[in-house]
């Protein structure tokens, strides 16, 4: 659940949203006991065919699911993002995925370096195996 949250603020920040937030319990402890008494029943619902099945398993152990999904008690904390510009977003996206290394400038190369989305190979410098994955992501 913490690397969703990590994941979900960095998309966000390359997304340009405004807002990422996190819904926390004040009671992990419980929250965590009552997914592992409905494991089960969460397998039973993900693997049923119709979505009558599906609504038969919840409706059994409703109260359980409805306290567990929607609680009473929560907090919800506001996670900083630094706002990206589209434009320059898809500039480096563009140079990564059509491996345009020298349209950059020496600061970027060195961020891309520090980053892992660029090597240095002696004077030169190419494209990652983890930076064209990563353009590809976002390119689709």
């Amino acid at each position: 659940r913490k690397n969703m949250c990590i994941t979900l603020s960095i998309l966000g920040q390359f997304l340009n949203v405004d807002g990422i937030f996190h819904i926390v319990s004040p009671d992990v402890k419980i929250v965590n006991e009552m997914l592992e008494n409905l494991r089960s029943d969460i397998e039973r619902i993900s693997i049923a065919e119709s979505e009558e099945e599906k609504i038969k398993i919840y409706k059994e152990k409703e109260r359980i699911f409805n306290s567990l999904m929607f609680p009473r008690d929560y907090q919800v904390i506001r996670i900083p993002t630094i706002p990206i510009p589209p434009d320059y977003m898809r500039r480096l996206v563009d140079i990564l995925y059509n491996e345009k290394i020298e349209d950059l400038t020496a600061s970027e190369r060195y961020m891309l370096i520090n980053h892992g989305l660029i090597d240095r190979v002696g004077k030169k410098f190419k494209v990652s195996d983890f930076g064209r994955k990563f353009a590809e992501v976002l390119v689709r």
